[in-house]
């Protein structure tokens, strides 16, 4: 194999560090207990655990995808996390996505994420539900008013109990795609909605505000999620579809994300490595001494 080849092989071992994009607002690993819970973004949003026992740390069964080392459990009754919501920019996106690993243990209508007024339960902004049936609920208001502009349900199944399912929703200014595992899903109005903006995303007053999950992040406060909950972030541009199949493998912070790769390094990506840097070595040694063999062979 060509240097150049084996250079391409193996440089993805590196993989996309999602968080320090300059459009990821909120990247919440959850990879260690703690409270508040660390915005690895550099954002400062950092999450509050809510409630007299609040989330619990597990590490037992963490998503299939990505490097996880750990999630949070919630357990359906008062468990939920608050987290800092600061500046306009942030607050008000005509494009973006959500990205998070989600467990129901029981499928009842829950809240996954609500970015939300914080005073009220006019309920406006982006929010995410678990169906009592299992469905992917997506609903959007883009503006201080009494109506949704997206109510829509997967048209499947989408959650099982007991099963992680990665879930991302992104929106590119024309039209919101809702991605389960990687696949983007056939999405339909609900609860007698007749006509969707599809093209809407969220718009929240600065001065009232709330980035909540595990429940209802308006003033009503409900709809518990009883689950885990995993890996979420925030950005405020679009992500297409390899972005989101690679956010779902490799995680936020790729094969060897920080901040903890001694723990996340495996033996193909240790060799990978060792493949990747004797590739560059010949490269550099090419571009001085290239040593050929009768047969052709450079070294």
């Amino acid at each position: 194999m060509r240097t150049i080849d084996l250079i391409k092989k193996y440089s993805h071992i590196f993989g996309t560090d999602y968080t320090q994009d300059a459009n990821c607002k909120g990247a919440w690993l959850m990879e260690i207990d703690e409270d508040p819970l660390t915005d690895s973004s550099g954002e400062g949003r950092t999450g509050a655990l809510q409630s007299a026992g609040h989330p619990d740390f597990k590490t037992a069964t963490p998503p299939p995808g990505g490097y996880s080392l750990g999630y949070y459990d919630f357990d359906g009754l008062q468990d939920y996390v608050d987290v800092t919501v600061t500046g306009a920019g942030f607050l008000s996106s005509a494009v973006g996505a959500v990205t998070l690993w989600v467990k129901p243990t029981v499928n009842s209508l829950d809240a996954i994420f609500h970015l939300a007024n914080s005073s009220t339960n006019d309920e406006w902004g982006l929010f995410l539900r678990c169906s009592a049936g299992g469905n992917l609920e997506v609903l959007i208001r883009s503006d201080i008013g009494p109506t949704w502009v997206i109510i829509q349900d997967s048209d499947n199944v989408v959650f099982s109990t007991g099963t992680w399912a990665h879930v991302a929703v992104t929106q590119d200014g024309t039209g919101y795609i809702a991605y389960i595992d990687g696949v983007a899903q056939d999405m339909s109005d609900a609860y007698g909605q007749t006509s969707d903006d599809l093209a809407a995303w969220w718009d929240i007053p600065v001065s009232q505000n709330r980035l909540r999950f595990g429940a209802r992040g308006d003033s009503v406060k409900d709809d518990y999620f009883d689950g885990d909950l995993d890996e979420l972030s925030i950005f405020t541009r679009d992500l297409d579809s390899t972005e989101v199949n690679d956010i779902k493998d490799n995680g936020l912070q790729g094969p060897q994300g920080n901040p903890y790769p001694k723990n996340r390094l495996r033996k193909d990506v240790i060799s990978g490595y060792h493949c990747f840097m004797n590739a560059y070595i010949r490269a550099k040694v090419e571009e001085f001494d290239p040593l050929k063999l009768p047969d052709g062979t450079v070294f």
